[in-house]
């Protein structure tokens, strides 16, 4: 059962579960009334804790969430937002340290967005947006204040080399009922599709080998166990998608090499601060 069809039959019996407070009062069958109640309540009640059990906590925390879709609407990007809407949603959550992620959605392409901004309207107009929501695991609502970074990370590429500051990345931003929905978008990265390509969530304002390990045979990259927060979600790119010649020619133009070796202290970065400001946005063309 996808999020989808339990979201449906969530609602089906949320309202059967409203119609029993509300049936209508009839003095002479008020025993069979109540008998119903107590019975039909019941049987609502024990799916509700078999959904539970069997889907766990992920798939309420994901029902709980507003979708990506929702949230570029929210932002006013109406075209992103059907884009987000024929990609379908996605819905993996993970919790690691004070805070707890979903990843709602990524789409990649060309043109995807209503809202222009200096980087994809002068640097490189192919991009990846993606949708992230965080949360505090104790239950309080997040603040501006809270440090958090989401950028893609690619297998075979130091985190610290190749992230969404390097990849002309931005982001727009809202906290709604207590819950942080970043909006985020950087250069496109299905290029690199036949390797593994990450969305990753730390609660730092850079990217460093303080929140995750580079293993230097295969590329591979991992959270790093520690007192902070470092969450993986790994995408589901079309791997028709990749294309090496693209993806060379484009870390040819940030001056990045998988082969480079570059020896960082526990908490040292080679670019410094995870700095992004907002996005600033520009006339759209009427023939887009």
């Amino acid at each position: 059962m996808n999020n989808t069809e339990l979201e449906s039959m969530l609602r089906r019996h949320a309202e059967a579960a409203r119609s029993l407070v509300a049936l209508p009062f009839d003095i002479e069958s008020e025993e069979l009334n109540m008998s119903y109640k107590k019975s039909t309540l019941a049987r609502t009640m024990l799916l509700i804790a078999a959904i539970i059990c069997v889907f766990g906590t992920t798939a309420f925390a994901a029902y709980r969430y507003l979708s990506a879709k929702q949230i570029a609407d929210e932002f006013g990007d109406h075209a992103l937002a059907e884009c987000f809407e024929m990609a379908g949603a996605v819905s993996e959550t993970a919790a690691d340290g004070n805070y707890k992620a979903a990843l709602l959605g990524a789409v990649s392409g060309e043109k995807l967005s209503a809202l222009k901004t200096e980087v994809t309207e002068s640097i490189y107009p192919d991009r990846t947006y993606a949708v992230v929501a965080v949360e505090r695991t104790d239950g309080s609502a997040m603040t501006y204040d809270d440090n958090i970074c989401v950028t893609p990370l690619i297998q075979g590429y130091k985190p610290w080399e190749l992230n969404i500051v390097t990849m002309r990345g931005n982001y727009t931003e809202s906290i709604i009922d207590g819950v942080l929905y970043r909006l985020i978008e950087c250069d496109n990265i299905e290029y690199f599709a036949d390797k593994k390509v990450y969305m990753a969530v730390t609660d730092s304002t850079f990217i460093s080998n303080a929140q995750f390990t580079y293993d230097e045979s295969t590329g591979e990259i991992a959270e790093k166990d520690g007192d902070g927060t470092s969450i993986l979600f790994e995408l589901k790119l079309d791997k028709s998608k990749a294309d090496p010649k693209k993806a060379e020619e484009y870390l040819s133009s940030l001056g990045c090499r998988a082969d480079e070796d570059v020896e960082l202290s526990e908490n040292e970065t080679e670019y410094g601060e995870y700095e992004l400001e907002k996005p600033v946005l520009l006339p759209v063309d009427d023939d887009r």
